[in-house]
């Protein structure tokens, strides 16, 4: 995140701490999880889909400046135990922030685009989210979301209760 020294702003220290916090958050690691240990996959990630998907986080380098921002991607489908875990964890980290002005419509949104599965059964929703050290310190976080189009659950049409007159 700091391109072997060149990026090292006051902020810097600060920021990955947050940065760390965030991943902690997202992925339900314990308080106590050292950043140098290493990321295992969700007990429930199907690891042939790691060719298609990657499992490492990616970088993004914005160009054009001096000093470019840098972004981390977070591929949160495959370290997510969860949908809801991990939207609680984002959810969680923005509040004790001040910054959970919007929590309440973005889990309202994935309830909506979950309905043919229960946040808490299964990932894939929320595919990465993306944090970008911004030149005042604070993280800018973004969520990704995949449509799950084709998830058998989607697929399957559902029953129609059929009523007779004078029923209720």
């Amino acid at each position: 995140m700091t391109l072997g020294g060149h990026i090292n702003p006051p902020y810097m220290a600060k920021a990955l701490n947050e940065l760390h916090g965030l991943i902690k958050a997202v992925i339900g690691l314990p308080a106590d999880f050292s950043e140098d240990a290493e990321l295992s996959a969700a007990p429930n990630w199907d690891s042939s889909r790691r060719d298609k998907f990657g499992d490492m986080a990616q970088f993004d380098v914005a160009p054009g400046m001096a000093l470019p921002e840098i972004k981390i991607f977070i591929p949160s489908r495959y370290y997510s135990t969860d949908d809801l875990t991990l939207a609680r964890g984002i959810i969680g980290w923005m509040k004790t922030r001040g910054r959970g002005a919007y929590c309440d419509r973005y889990m309202n949104m994935l309830e909506t685009l979950t309905e043919h599965r229960r946040l808490g059964v299964g990932n894939g929703i929320q595919t990465y989210i993306a944090c970008l050290f911004k030149k005042d310190g604070e993280l800018d976080i973004t969520t990704y979301l995949g449509a799950e189009s084709f998830r058998p659950a989607r697929l399957v049409q559902p029953r129609r209760a059929t009523r007779r007159r004078g029923e209720r």
